[in-house]
């Protein structure tokens, strides 16, 4: 996996390559995603006096980037996939509470504490396959991480294109040999 700079007026554009940003193949759909500024460093401070007063900070101080990413077929199923797992994972801390209802079980009850603790990083923290991405404070570039080496490739030719012809090397001026000095003619009509 590879980052990669992106102008940011490229992403709000989706002018993109037509190249999967994750997989590298050719792409043949588009998702819808968001980029966003990081938070300033002095705003985790609030988190101390509350975390609702930290959200909204953040996410009134925030820029977004608007985009549709190109993907492939690969994307869709790793997408559901997750979607699955997830799902998954919340129908089975529904069924350990359900035990630990039924029987009035506190290691069950436990269980189930994790069970949620363990669902929720999986739902936030789970979705590793997707391109991520942050946008600099003066919106000119969005850095996308995790994705393709043929599409950072590409992104890289068309920011900054290699040269079309290499410059012939230069030879040094070589001064005239003492023998070979110009003498200047006396007769300076043409053809003489």
């Amino acid at each position: 996996m590879a980052t990669v700079q992106v102008p940011a007026h490229w992403v709000g554009q989706n002018y993109l390559p037509p190249i999967c940003a994750r997989h590298g193949g050719s792409a043949t759909t588009r998702v819808r995603r968001k980029f966003y500024t990081r938070p300033p460093g002095w705003t985790y401070v609030l988190i101390l006096i509350s975390v609702l007063i930290f959200a909204i900070v953040t996410l009134s101080m925030r820029k977004t980037v608007s985009t549709a990413l190109p993907a492939c077929g690969q994307c869709t199923h790793d997408r559901r996939q997750f979607v699955a797992l997830a799902i998954s994972g919340w129908v089975a801390v529904l069924a350990i509470w359900v035990v630990a209802g039924t029987f009035a079980s506190s290691a069950i009850f436990l269980l189930g504490l994790v069970a949620i603790l363990a669902a929720l990083v999986f739902t936030f923290a789970g979705d590793y396959f997707r391109v991520a991405g942050t946008v600099n404070e003066d919106l000119v570039w969005v850095t996308l991480k995790r994705v393709d080496a043929t599409f950072a490739g590409a992104i890289n030719n068309a920011v900054r294109p290699p040269p079309a012809v290499a410059a012939a090397a230069a030879t040094p001026y070589q001064a005239s040999q003492p023998s070979q000095q110009y003498q200047p003619s006396q007769n300076i009509l043409p053809g003489q």
